[in-house]
């Protein structure tokens, strides 16, 4: 028996591939920090993760971004190269702690404007209700969306 799909699950699964689309056309664009130091999406998003959760490893920031550890730590050596981020090793631990540089600070501060609009709107756009329902809701929708993607590629929970 076929089942019928409705409008609003199209719409949801059509939005989503237009967003994909876009973030994967943005993922190839580049940031030029004041100094001049070419910064990709990617590596903004560790930053502003670090800025946020200062201390954070990469163990913890690959699972964040649903990435492998391996990458983040690919990234995070070109970021120390960069000026962005240092790593301390603190004493008695195995994992190193990632912590922004003053350089990294001003980068982080320079995108929290934009995401501070972001999240501005975001919450006119929620209005009434409980907004922290409503994003939960939404989180819900997209960690289904996740699931069935990997089950419909065979990957076991990359997430």
């Amino acid at each position: 028996m076929k089942r019928t799909t409705t409008q609003a699950a199209r719409s949801i699964l059509e939005g989503l591939r237009r967003f994909k689309a876009k973030a994967d056309h943005l993922e190839s664009q580049t940031y030029t920090h004041a100094d001049g130091t070419v910064l990709y999406p990617a590596e903004l998003d560790v930053i502003d993760a670090v800025g946020h959760h200062p201390g954070l490893n990469v163990s913890r920031l690959a699972a964040m971004n649903g990435v492998s550890r391996a990458a983040v730590s690919r990234m995070t050596t070109g970021l120390v190269r960069k000026g962005m981020l240092e790593k301390e090793r603190p004493a008695g631990r195995r994992e190193v702690s990632l912590r922004l540089t003053a350089k990294g600070e001003a980068v982080h501060h320079e995108t929290e404007a934009h995401y501070d609009d972001l999240y501005a709107a975001l919450e006119a756009h929620l209005g009434a209700g409980d907004p922290g329902a409503q994003a939960a809701e939404f989180c819900a929708l997209l960690a289904l969306v996740e699931e069935h993607l990997e089950q419909a590629h065979g990957v076991a929970g990359s997430s």
